[in-house]
């Protein structure tokens, strides 16, 4: 089963937040032998880019705004 995590709005991702996505999404691929799972993990990846793209990642110093 898939889990995901949700980001506030307009809070910026930890890299630990980044690496548990890419996890989920690497454990999902180890459990794809379909067509639908293929484009099911293609869509978390994508709404993972776009999370980097709109939120950002947080640096190790940095405090959210």
């Amino acid at each position: 089963e898939y889990q995901k995590i949700y980001l506030k709005k307009g809070m910026k991702m930890t890299i630990k937040e980044l690496l548990k996505r890419l996890e989920i999404i690497r454990d999902s691929l180890s459990d794809t032998d379909s067509r639908w799972g293929i484009e099911g993990t293609m869509s978390d990846i994508s709404e993972l880019m776009s999370d980097i793209d709109n939120l950002g990642i947080k640096e190790k110093n940095e405090t959210n705004r």
